[in-house]
C-alpha cells in the first residue's frame, strides 16, 4: 500500500504527457436547494460546487488505496504500463479506459472493502472569525486594545487562519475517513485552502462539494470531503417547520429552516447512499434554541423519509448540537413517529471496548457529550458483514502553530462500515 502512496506522490513531480491540467476551483454561488447540474469536464463530473484537482491517474490510484494490498500489485504493473507506454499515443480516452478496465479486472481478487464515515466540527475554521479558536470574543466590540492591535496587523488573521487550516488538515489525516462531513468551516475561498492543504499531504480527497448556507452570523457553512465519487449536490435541505418559544403561549411561534446542510450521493457496494449533512442551532439559547433544534430535524427527517421508505441507504451526519437520547435525536432518527428509525451509531454496542469512555465528541462545563452523530439507515447494516458497523471517535491532538490551542474544541465521529 505504501509503494502506491510513493507513486500518487510522484505523479505531482512527473510530466506526464497525458495528465490533465491542474485548475483553482471556481464557485459559483447557488440559490438554497439548487440542485448541481452535472457535465463532463476533464473526465470527471462537476457541478457548481463540486470540484475535483487530481489527474485522471490521481483519481484511479485513489479509488485503489480502498482495496487491500492483495489488488495493488496488478495496479502497480497498470501504472507502469501507463508510463511506459504513454497511452496518449492511442488517444487521451481510450487510453484512460483501458486503464480503468485494467483495475477493473485486478480488484475482482480483492478481499471485503471498509468503507469510513465520519463528520468533525472544525471550530470556526472561517477567515473571519478565525480568532474564536485563540479564544477571543466572538464580537470585536468586546475586545480589548492589545487584542484589537494584535489583530489588525497586516496578515496577522491569514496567517492565523494558515495554521488553523494546517492543524485541522492534520487532524482530518488522523481522521483517515473516507467521506468526511465538515461543520464551522467557510464558504469558497476558505474550504479551498483548506481543501489543497489536504491533498497536499497526500490524503486524495479528489471530490468536494459545500452548501449554501444562510447563516449571516457565525458565516458558518458545511463541506463533505470524498475519495469516493459525488453525486446529485442539493446545497441546502429545504424546508421550514413550526415551533413555540414557549410551549404555553401560542403567540410565541416561530419558524426555522436549516441554515447550514446538504444533500449529496456516493455508491456503497453497488447502491446509492444518500448523505444529509447538517449543523442544527446551538445549544446556547436555552429552551427557545432547544425547540428549534427539534423544529430543525422534522425538517430534515421530512426530506429523508421518502428515501427510507423506498428502501434506500440513508446517512444523517453531522452537529446535531443535541445527545443521544435528547428530543433533537429523537425526532431525527424518528423515533416519534410510526416510520422506520435510523440507527444509532452513538451506541456502546457500535464501539469497541477499549473505546467505549471516549464516546463523546464534545465537553461542555466539564460534561462529555456526543453531540456530533452518523445516523444511518437499518438497510446499511443489513448490508454489512456481521458485526459490521464499528464506531470511534478520534482527537483532534493537533495545535494551532506552536500554541497550546487545538486545532478543534470536538473530537470526530468516525463509523467504519465494513461490507461483505
Amino acid at each position: 500500500m505504501s509503494i502506491v502512496l510513493l507513486l500518487l506522490q510522484a505523479s505531482h513531480r512527473t510530466a506526464w504527457p497525458d495528465r490533465v491540467a491542474l485548475r483553482q476551483p471556481q464557485i459559483r454561488s447557488c440559490a438554497p436547494g439548487e440542485s448541481g447540474e452535472y457535465h463532463i469536464l476533464d473526465g470527471g463530473a462537476r457541478g457548481p460546487d463540486y470540484h475535483t484537482n487530481v489527474s485522471g491517474l490521481e483519481f484511479l490510484v485513489a479509488a485503489v488505496l480502498r482495496i487491500r494490498s492483495g489488488a495493488c500489485l496488478p495496479m502497480i504493473i497498470a501504472i507502469g504500463l501507463v508510463r511506459q507506454a504513454r497511452f496518449r499515443q492511442l488517444g487521451s480516452r481510450l487510453g484512460w479506459f483501458a486503464l480503468a478496465l485494467m483495475v477493473a479486472t485486478s480488484s475482482v481478487a480483492a478481499v471485503a472493502e471498509d468503507v469510513r464515515i465520519g463528520t468533525l466540527n472544525c471550530n470556526f475554521l472561517i477567515l473571519r472569525k478565525v480568532h474564536m479558536k485563540y479564544e477571543l470574543p466572538f464580537d470585536e466590540r468586546e475586545w480589548n486594545e492589545e487584542q484589537r492591535a494584535t489583530w489588525s496587523q497586516p496578515g496577522y488573521r491569514e496567517a492565523r487562519f494558515q495554521e488553523s487550516v494546517a492543524a485541522i488538515a492534520n487532524s482530518i489525516k488522523d481522521i483517515n475517513a473516507d467521506v468526511l462531513v465538515l461543520t464551522e468551516v467557510g464558504k469558497g475561498d476558505d474550504i479551498t485552502a483548506l481543501w489543497n492543504e489536504v491533498n497536499r499531504l497526500g490524503l486524495a480527497y479528489a471530490h468536494r462539494v459545500e452548501g449554501v448556507s444562510t447563516d449571516t452570523i457565525t458565516g458558518q457553512n458545511v463541506a463533505v470531503f470524498s475519495r469516493l465519487p459525488l453525486s446529485g449536490l442539493m446545497t441546502s435541505i429545504p424546508g421550514r417547520e413550526t415551533y413555540e418559544e414557549e410551549l404555553d403561549d401560542p403567540e410565541t411561534e416561530r419558524d426555522t429552516g436549516i441554515s447550514k446542510g446538504l444533500k449529496v450521493a456516493f455508491q456503497l457496494g453497488g447502491n446509492p447512499v444518500y448523505l444529509f449533512a447538517c449543523h442544527l442551532a446551538s445549544e446556547r439559547g436555552g429552551h427557545e434554541k432547544d425547540q428549534q433544534r427539534i423544529a430543525q430535524a422534522s425538517v430534515v427527517r421530512r426530506n429523508y423519509l421518502p428515501l427510507l421508505n423506498e428502501g434506500a441507504h440513508v446517512i444523517v451526519a453531522g452537529d446535531i448540537n443535541d445527545k443521544r437520547g435528547d428530543p433533537t435525536l429523537r425526532r431525527i432518527r424518528g423515533k416519534d413517529d410510526i416510520w422506520e428509525d435510523l440507527v444509532q451509531t452513538g451506541l456502546s454496542r457500535f464501539f469497541p471496548p477499549e473505546q467505549i469512555e471516549n464516546r463523546y465528541t464534545f465537553v461542555f462545563n466539564g460534561e462529555r457529550q456526543q453531540i456530533d452523530h452518523v445516523l444511518i439507515s437499518n438497510s446499511i447494516v443489513q448490508a454489512c458483514r456481521s458485526g459490521g458497523v464499528v464506531a470511534e471517535t478520534v482527537a483532534a491532538e493537533h495545535k494551532l502553530g506552536d500554541t497550546a490551542f487545538p486545532a478543534t474544541d470536538h473530537r470526530a465521529l468516525v463509523v467504519t462500515l465494513r461490507l461483505p
